[in-house]
């Protein structure tokens, strides 16, 4: 709490001495069940006016309170701020971090009042935000391989990885078989005499299986590379790069 004294300060509760009189400084808080009116009233009697202080209900990082303007409420000083002013925005020049700082105050070393480009790879030419192209263009590559890896990994996140090791052997002895049923094939032999079912239905299910992942292989591919395609196209124009949205579908 702060409080307006006879030489016209405003601070904390302090000491006051009046009519040859000290007053304690807790004497000049309100006291419990007090009224406001009555506990003005008190203090104007030694000379002290309490003072509220009303700071705008605004972002303090982005306003300056601005001009007070002092009003009095049955004894109260009220200090508020009606108008406050906001603050100007710089950026870091090293990591594009937006401050603010009072309007017309000098900008800091290391930033700068131009707004980067809304890019990860914004870098600052001495004189202007520049943007990394190469830098862009190398990630956006690197998110195309790896959204088409992400997809394909969700098509067989429900095998083994024991059984996945074992589908090109899979698939050579079903090959194998559909060209002379009797070729060896320990693998599909073994699974088939498992599993409890006949070995030409593993050997269909098998070749099935595998073009069903070869056009699903061929879909992802053709998208992942049409991706890579419009990358080339882009050259150094960071806004193309940023637009292409390497999503991946099963084909229709």
């Amino acid at each position: 709490m702060q409080y307006k004294y006879k030489d016209g300060s405003i601070a904390a509760a302090r000491d006051v001495v009046h009519g040859g009189h000290v007053y304690p400084r807790s004497s000049l808080a309100r006291c419990t069940g007090e009224v406001e009116q009555a506990w003005a009233d008190r203090l104007a009697a030694i000379g002290v006016v309490p003072v509220r202080v009303s700071p705008p209900d605004v972002d303090i990082n982005r306003y300056d309170f601005g001009d007070p303007l002092e009003t009095n409420e049955d004894g109260v000083l009220v200090i508020s701020y009606p108008n406050p002013v906001a603050k100007t925005p710089v950026w870091s020049t090293s990591t594009r971090e937006r401050m603010y700082v009072s309007a017309g105050a000098d900008v800091p070393p290391s930033y700068t009042p131009q707004e980067p480009p809304d890019s990860p790879y914004a870098v600052w030419g001495g004189d202007a935000w520049l943007v990394d192209v190469d830098a862009a263009r190398s990630a956006k590559r690197r998110e195309i391989v790896a959204r088409a890896d992400a997809f394909m990994a969700t098509l067989t996140a429900n095998y083994s990885e024991h059984e996945k090791l074992s589908w090109s052997k899979q698939e050579a002895e079903a090959r194998a078989l559909s060209a002379d049923p009797d070729a060896a094939a320990p693998l599909l032999t073994g699974i088939a005499a498992t599993r409890g079912i006949p070995l030409a239905d593993l050997v269909t299910r098998v070749l099935a299986n595998v073009a069903t992942y070869e056009a699903v292989s061929a879909a992802v591919l053709g998208q992942q590379q049409r991706y890579e395609d419009q990358l080339a196209a882009a050259g150094d124009d960071a806004g193309a790069i940023a637009a292409i949205d390497p999503v991946y579908v099963l084909p229709g």
